[in-house]
């Protein structure tokens, strides 16, 4: 029934679907066991997740993927912070961590930087040293460990 009401409207607004773009997804607690459904003209893929506006949405509907990509994400920003220290004055990284803006900032209360963020959490972790590769790694693996 619903098959048949959305062919109805898509051609009565002139659309059409895209093979290579369009998938499914059977929003369930029981996993869909097919790999594509035959619409007529076209077969389409069944999928379990896909990312719709930097959300995870999955077929269970449960957050533990979202939870993981953001974990992910916001771990992304400290895995270069290790090796900055060890790099030379004259590489591009080091030069974009070590730039100093030039004017005067606006009113009110100064924004939160992401090297004063990434000092603060190296303080509460306990990492004091930067040259020292092992010593850098150990809290770094511990802190991690904790978020999976």
């Amino acid at each position: 029934m619903s098959l048949r009401l959305w062919k109805n409207w898509k051609s009565s607004a002139g659309l059409k679907e895209s093979q290579e773009k369009t998938n499914l997804m059977k929003a369930s607690r029981y996993p869909e066991q097919r790999r594509a459904i035959d619409l007529g003209e076209h077969d389409f893929e069944i999928i379990h997740n896909f990312v719709y506006r930097g959300s995870s949405v999955n077929a269970d509907c449960s957050e533990q993927d979202k939870i993981k990509r953001r974990v992910a994400g916001s771990n992304r920003g400290y895995f270069a912070l290790g090796h900055l220290p060890r790099i030379s004055d004259d590489r591009f990284a080091m030069r974009v961590f070590q730039v100093q803006p030039h004017g005067s900032r606006p009113r009110g209360r100064t924004r939160n930087r992401w090297a004063d963020a990434a000092r603060a959490d190296m303080g509460s972790a306990g990492i004091t040293t930067k040259f020292d590769r092992q010593e850098w790694k150990r809290p770094a693996k511990e802190a991690r460990d904790q978020l999976v």
